[in-house]
């Protein structure tokens, strides 16, 4: 009988040491479950803000895109008016001057 007593006793004691494992594995889990769901929520707030940052200087880079082809465009008609006023004066000076002289635009 004292045997059986002693392996009860032996078995009980082993039941309640992988319980207790179990338990501590449980918790352990719970807190890497938790761990990993705040490091995707981390991940998932950064990458909003980088995408948010990103059509930010995309909007800005647009804007300037839309600033330089406005002020080429400008240029290029200040310019043009310029020459074609300067061949209109070359074409005067030669027609002045009797040379057989014209320039167009």
């Amino acid at each position: 009988m004292n045997d059986l007593q002693s392996k009860i006793t032996d078995a009980e004691a082993k039941r309640n040491s992988t319980r207790d494992s179990l338990l501590d594995f449980m918790e352990k889990l719970k807190g890497d479950l938790a761990s990993q769901a705040q490091d995707e929520q981390q991940a998932e707030t950064n990458t909003s803000v980088a995408i948010a940052q990103f059509q930010t200087e995309l909007e800005a880079l647009n804007s300037f895109k839309a600033d330089s082809e406005k002020s080429a465009a400008e240029l290029v008609k200040k310019l043009t008016v310029r020459i074609g006023s300067s061949l209109r004066s070359l074409n005067c000076l030669a027609g002045a001057r009797g040379v057989g002289f014209s320039v167009g635009i």
